[in-house]
């Protein structure tokens, strides 16, 4: 059961990631229905492209923790490093 709710929560975050960096490299598809807009329907604030990578890459992290947490990968940390 939890590698199937891993590989749902995962592929969530997929999605929502590719979506983020579609528009990073200019895509406009769901970009103004996902904007908050204020009662005058004016955007309350209008992200760039580099905003846009940088939340998709947050969710590869989130990606790979969870990869990480349900044993699908394994990641070697350097001794060193843990002390």
């Amino acid at each position: 059961m939890q590698t199937i709710l891993t590989l749902l929560q995962t592929s969530i975050f997929l999605l929502i990631a590719i979506l983020h960096f579609y528009w990073a490299f200019g895509g406009k598809w769901g970009f103004d229905k996902a904007i908050p807009v204020n009662e005058e329907g004016v955007k309350l604030f209008e992200p760039k492209a580099l905003e846009c990578a940088v939340v998709g890459f947050g969710l590869f992290l989130f990606i790979t923790y969870y990869f990480v947490k349900a044993n699908f990968i394994e990641v070697v940390v350097p001794q060193w490093l843990m002390s």
